[in-house]
């Protein structure tokens, strides 16, 4: 997992992305669009810290936007959809967790067994 400060990611009161938090992107899809991982399974889940999550839908409405951009950001450097997921983290504010999950071949599968 990568936790990023969300002023890395964003301007302040916005939701686009500043110029170095598309970069940070852009490595981290070209990373998963290397053919060792786009072989395997793998998933990342964007998760924007909020204070807490008593507020709702409602009250988080900028945050859930901002980690809709960062999904929307890797979805148009070519990872597939299916593979992403955003939501919110409470109590982590002012930070952008991205979580990644690699599936592993199983040994058996590697061996060129029944798997």
């Amino acid at each position: 997992r990568v936790d990023m400060p969300v002023a890395d990611l964003f301007a302040e009161d916005s939701v686009e992305l500043m110029p170095e938090g598309a970069e940070t992107l852009r490595v981290i899809a070209g990373a998963l669009g290397n053919p060792r991982f786009a072989l395997r399974g793998y998933r990342v889940d964007l998760l924007y810290g909020v204070r807490d999550t008593g507020s709702g839908v409602t009250g988080n409405r900028a945050a859930l936007a901002r980690a809709g951009a960062l999904v929307r950001s890797l979805e148009s450097q070519g990872l597939p959809p299916s593979r992403l997921s955003a939501g919110l983290l409470p109590d982590f504010a002012g930070t952008a967790r991205f979580h990644f999950t690699i599936e592993l071949e199983t040994p058996a599968a590697e061996a060129g067994g029944e798997g």
